[in-house]
């Protein structure tokens, strides 16, 4: 069986040759492109993880939870691949420090979750 969510970026953002895709390792659709990668700096519960921009293909949990990590407390949501329906990460919806605000709206993706290809 295929693919059931099938949203892609706008083709001009995968015109460059620089630009890889990162996909759900559990059933390969798209979640994001290397160019809204923010930063390779984060950690997650499973290792390294990246902050982006953006993603597609996702299901963000409803279920705002408190999470305190290395860097203070946080609102977060839970992020869910729409195929597979497997955490590949969270959402920051609130940061209760100034200093670490720029990270709401923003997403952790985890890398053991997620594959980079071409």
């Amino acid at each position: 069986m295929g693919l059931k969510y099938t949203n892609y970026f706008d083709n001009s953002q995968y015109t460059s040759p620089d630009t890889q895709i990162l996909t759900c390792k559990g059933c390969s659709s798209h979640l994001c492109l290397s160019n809204l990668i923010l930063s390779d700096n984060f950690s997650g519960s499973s290792g390294k993880a990246l902050l982006v921009e953006q993603l597609i293909n996702v299901d963000i949990d409803p279920v705002t939870e408190d999470t305190s990590m290395r860097t203070g407390l946080y609102k977060i949501n839970k992020v869910k691949c729409q195929q597979c329906k497997k955490i590949v990460g969270w959402r920051y919806k609130k940061s209760y420090s100034y200093s670490e605000s720029y990270k709401e709206g923003k997403f952790v993706i985890e890398k053991s979750y997620i594959s980079m290809s071409k």
